[in-house]
């Protein structure tokens, strides 16, 4: 999982079975420190970061599947084979593969293992 969102939720899937999980670095909560801009992924991190977990898990970009929402995913989006669009705006969704309105995320998981 490579999300802009902050590490201490997006690292929480990892109790769920992700073998990995990367997030922005937020100040803990409740925000008493200003944000470091440094610590927030770019798109172009997203993409770095996949490449690392590719070559960590032997893998390779056609190997995975980006899911997204937003702006910031439109590089992910470019990097691999299937892409999912998820309650996304009009950035990813010309983009994706796939898109998925809804609130059940294994419903999105679904559409690219229902496709082979």
């Amino acid at each position: 999982m490579i999300s802009l969102s902050p590490a201490f939720f997006v690292e929480r899937l990892t109790l769920w079975g992700a073998d990995a999980a990367h997030g922005s670095r937020w100040p803990a909560l409740p925000f008493r420190e200003p944000v470091e801009p440094d610590g927030i992924l770019s798109a172009s991190a997203k993409v770095r970061i996949m490449d690392e977990l590719c070559a960590e898990f032997g893998l390779s970009r056609s190997d995975c599947v980006a899911y997204g929402d937003s702006l910031s995913d439109t590089a992910l989006f470019a990097a691999v084979p299937a892409s999912v669009a998820v309650n996304a705006d009009h950035h990813v969704s010309a983009l994706a593969s796939y898109a998925y309105d809804g609130r059940d995320l294994r419903e999105a998981y679904e559409l690219v293992r229902a496709d082979g």
